[in-house]
């Protein structure tokens, strides 16, 4: 959230969506590497219901992971609101959804259809998921150092 306000209120910044697509993905990252290891990334209540379901995780913990979860979130809103707003109220004093409403929330477009919004939801949802059990599984044999070069050579260029 806060890279996105960054570009959207850096004075004569162009960004567009790979910026905010790049810092919600470092974000999402950064999160599942400090979170996965002690509680397996517990970054959504679809995780904690997936991690119940198939890792053992207990179903009573699931109502208060998810309240967390969503607490986590509200909070994490205000304080972003609270260092960008002088930021965002000089590059958009009416608070439009386009500028920089879509830092604080998703919406579909007006063409996109209720069942397309769903299965968009639901893949980035499941792929997270997918990658957070990978990343946790003790089993799983982790990437070598050739792995830590190519992204470092990603990111650079």
């Amino acid at each position: 959230m806060t890279g996105t306000l960054y570009a959207k209120t850096l004075p004569g910044a162009q960004t567009d969506y790979q910026t905010s697509a790049w810092a919600w993905g470092l974000s999402v990252m950064a999160g599942i590497y400090i979170s996965g290891g002690v509680s397996g990334a517990h970054m959504s209540p679809w995780v904690s219901i997936c991690l119940a379901v198939f890792r053992g995780f207990p179903w009573k913990m699931v109502p208060v992971y998810s309240i967390a979860q969503v607490l986590g979130g509200l909070c994490a809103g205000v304080l972003a609101w609270a260092v960008y707003r002088d930021g965002i109220m000089n590059v958009d004093p009416e608070l439009t959804q386009a500028k920089t409403g879509v830092a604080f929330y998703s919406f579909p477009s007006p063409y996109v259809s209720l069942a397309t919004a769903f299965w968009n939801s639901f893949l980035s949802a499941a792929m997270y998921i997918c990658i957070a059990f990978g990343v946790g599984d003790d089993t799983n044999t982790p990437p070598g150092s050739g792995m830590f070069n190519y992204g470092n050579r990603g990111m650079i260029c």
